[in-house]
């Protein structure tokens, strides 16, 4: 997991302007950004795709593991406006299976206070979640079908080959107020 540099605290940092950022010493997540977004992605997609987190035993099944590299390009609290996540991510099997990169821009409406910049935050890690999940259901689904063609879902101009999730289809109102309300990203303190 990887964050931008001026963001990787544990305060939260708003965008006074384009060029100039306000660090807030009283108004803190509840650990570093990263974990919290860590957290909140292996919660989401364990939960959307119905699996198991890291360290859940695999009752003896021959279960994938499914080995996910985020780095937040930019993470951007804009008060009284929105938030804007910029994410590019990476879904590979450990057994070389598939993989599949993608990169997620999701920008959320904001309310006044820190509280709706923490919520919008929370809308967005939780659409990127999503998108994550469906591309593990994906590369569980391809492999599942046709064991042979597992080289295909790894290259992006094979027949078949999985493709990044359509963020359109994960930000109706519906999915947006289930997820958010599942409240699991992020905590701010203070």
């Amino acid at each position: 997991m990887k964050v931008p540099a001026a963001d990787a605290r544990s305060q939260l940092v708003v965008q006074v302007d384009a060029a100039q950022l306000k660090v807030l010493e009283d108004d803190r997540w509840a650990s570093s950004l990263a974990d919290e977004i860590r957290s909140a992605l292996i919660a989401g997609v364990s939960r959307e795709a119905g699996t198991a987190g890291p360290g859940a035993p695999a009752n003896g099944e021959d279960v994938p593991v499914y080995q996910i590299a985020v780095e937040v390009q930019r993470f951007e609290s804009w008060p009284r406006s929105h938030v804007l996540v910029d994410v590019v991510w990476n879904v590979r099997r450990s057994d070389g299976a598939g993989a599949v990169t993608c990169r997620s821009v999701l920008s959320e409406p904001v309310s006044d206070g820190y509280q709706a910049i923490v919520e919008g935050h929370r809308r967005a890690i939780t659409i990127v979640a999503a998108q994550i999940a469906e591309v593990v259901r994906g590369l569980a689904a391809s492999t599942a079908d046709n064991p042979a063609r597992h080289a295909a879902a790894s290259r992006k101009s094979a027949p078949g080959a999985l493709s990044c999730p359509d963020v359109a289809q994960l930000t109706d109102a519906g999915f947006v107020a289930r997820q958010a309300a599942s409240k699991l990203f992020p905590r701010a303190v203070g």
